[in-house]
């Protein structure tokens, strides 16, 4: 009890004759049996829902790895096509050559054991085929459909047949010569005997007890993990029996119970269907729910003993414990909620001489520690993003923790500097809306920014449309000329990468001129007392500008004094000596080779 509750005792007070101890005792028998049960239910029921997303999630997982593996084979054999249809129509070659070229492509493919040639009409031409293979695409015409496909997509996938017993896709493409015209077809018949082994296997792996099967938009089967299934048979389980052809097309997954015979008894399932992107077919995963959910019942039996058991435990305890803590835990329970709402001031003294008091003076500790740490927090905080805007983040981090001072000031160090530029920027700021500049030159600042931290470099500063890098300051480091063309050569690799990207959003590509140089400069904070940078400064951080202007747009060139400090591992060409803009002395140029 609190100082503040004491009071003296009324010798006319009436005995007591139903102590708090006894009523929360009896409260507990009779209000502890239903929030108990009642939490208990909710616990399964939640882990029950858990249960039954995690099997939705595996079935989807699995039916996602059957999806890859064809699309991958469709893809390949689709590659193989084009490949062979683009010798086939190369007029540098002639026709007896692109012949053999072609027939040495078909012979040596892992996918295709013959295609067949068709002219611009659909009408079969010739077949060029692999020794001692099973029939393929025969001699008649290509129906109409598959013509009509292949006006506005690149390969046609036709309807699965049974060659030799095996389920086999034609797949067609379409001859169009260097000019653009379109010349004829070329097609083959894809064999689903690797995607049929590749199901079964994950079907054994991943869905004990359960099945897989790869379905066409008229629910035929065309793999199948269930030993006896009949290629291309209609699979009948109840999942698929409301799935039209417009489904496949929408791509939409659909995940549902159903029951389903199997083995002449009627058993439950928990199944998933997940449309394959860019072909009209299915997968179809199934999960016995007896094996999918036996955990659940495991967790049943768990979590209704656990309760019995808690529920005789808390009984107990409340006979035990319950007198003469009520009011002190009220007080405690007040003052961590007031902690956690992150309110220091509140203080509560308990007088118990017990563990109840430690408990108290503990919570006013955390409570007085916790507010001293969020004030200490805050201010660092403020002083790391005031700085940050200006300094490097090592020295920023240094002047937190007080082991730099901010006084105006600098010092030599060893260092290499440089300079990227957007070679042409002036046309392409012209050309392009201002909007799509920002966004261009930020999201190059942000590669570029990232390549120099990824080699221990420091961003010095960005002018205009080019950043300036520093390497040895304001952490030396031995190797510093060794990490700066490291980072120029990874500049020049990512910038042609990002290209693509680049051309595809912004109609434009970028080209950088990177110059660099290696020797004794200024480092540190240089300004007014109200505005300072840190930054490098001397001649040699001119020479390394004066070389970004004289690179050409992707190139990247250095001093010999870089060279010879980065040691070897790098290739470079003799650019020769060059009379540099404000530099004194002709300097020789190293051109190094990305």
């Amino acid at each position: 009890m609190t100082e503040s509750a004491v009071t003296d005792v009324d010798p006319g007070a009436p005995p007591v004759r139903f102590p708090l101890w006894l009523k929360l005792a009896v409260a507990l028998i009779v209000l502890g049996v239903v929030p108990a049960s009642v939490t208990g239910l909710a616990l399964i029921d939640r882990a029950g829902g858990a249960l039954k997303a995690a099997t939705r999630e595996v079935s989807l997982a699995v039916a996602a790895d059957v999806s890859t593996g064809i699309e991958a084979t469709v893809d390949a054999t689709h590659d193989h096509l084009l490949g062979i249809a683009a010798t086939l129509v190369d007029r540098r070659l002639d026709q007896d050559t692109r012949f053999a070229v072609a027939t040495s492509l078909v012979e040596s493919s892992r996918d295709l054991d013959h295609v067949a040639v068709y002219d611009i009409d659909g009408a079969y031409i010739d077949r060029i085929q692999q020794q001692n293979v099973l029939p393929g695409l025969g001699e008649a015409a290509l129906p109409a459909e598959v013509r009509t496909l292949l006006a506005s997509q690149e390969v046609a996938v036709g309807k699965a047949v049974l060659v030799d017993g095996q389920v086999t896709i034609p797949l067609v493409v379409r001859l169009t010569a260097d000019s653009g015209k379109h010349t004829g077809y070329l097609g083959t018949m894809l064999r689903l005997g690797d995607v049929q082994d590749r199901a079964t296997r994950l079907a054994n792996e991943r869905i004990a007890d359960g099945f897989l099967t790869v379905i066409d938009h008229d629910k035929r089967m065309l793999v199948s993990s269930r030993p006896g299934d009949e290629p291309l048979a209609v699979e009948n389980c109840a999942l698929v029996q409301d799935l039209e052809p417009k489904h496949f097309k929408m791509g939409v997954i659909r995940c549902g119970e159903f029951d389903w015979m199997t083995q002449g008894r009627k058993a439950p399932y928990v199944g998933c269907i997940r449309p394959l992107q860019n072909l009209p077919w299915a997968v179809v995963t199934a999960v016995d729910q007896d094996d999918a959910y036996a955990l659940l019942k495991e967790m049943r039996a768990y979590v209704f003993g656990a309760l019995g058991g808690a529920l005789f435990l808390a009984l107990l305890a409340a006979l035990v414990l319950s007198r003469g803590i009520t009011l002190p835990l009220d007080k405690l329970v007040a003052q961590a909620r007031a902690i956690a709402a992150r309110n220091w001031s509140v203080r509560e003294q308990i007088q118990t001489r017990d563990e109840l008091a430690v408990l108290g003076h503990s919570l006013n500790a955390a409570a007085r520690d916790l507010q001293i740490s969020e004030i200490t927090i805050r201010e660092e905080e403020a002083i790391r993003r005031d700085l940050g805007r200006y300094l490097p983040r090592d020295v920023v981090e240094r002047i937190v923790d007080r082991d730099e001072e901010l006084f105006l000031a600098g010092a030599r160090r060893e260092v290499t500097v440089l300079f990227a530029d957007v070679a042409a920027f002036t046309s392409l700021s012209e050309r392009l809306p201002p909007e799509h500049v920002v966004a261009l030159m930020n999201e190059l600042f942000t590669l570029l920014t990232e390549i120099v931290f990824l080699h221990g470099g420091t961003v010095d500063k960005f002018i205009g449309d080019s950043v300036m890098a520093v390497w040895g300051a304001p952490t030396h480091t031995q190797d510093h000329a060794a990490r700066a063309l490291d980072a120029a050569e990874d500049m020049q690799r990512w910038i042609r990468a990002a290209n693509a990207g680049w051309q595809q959003r912004f109609d434009t590509s970028l080209e950088l001129a990177i110059g660099i140089n290696s020797g004794t400069a200024v480092v540190g904070n240089i300004g007014s007392e109200r505005r300072m940078e840190y930054t490098v400064m001397g001649a040699m951080v001119n020479t390394a500008a004066r070389l970004e202007t004289l690179a050409r747009p992707g190139t990247i060139l250095t001093t010999l004094e870089t060279v010879r400090l980065a040691g070897p591992g790098f290739q470079t060409v003799d650019a020769g000596t060059r009379d540099l803009p404000g530099v004194e002395e002709p300097v020789r140029c190293i051109e190094v080779l990305p």
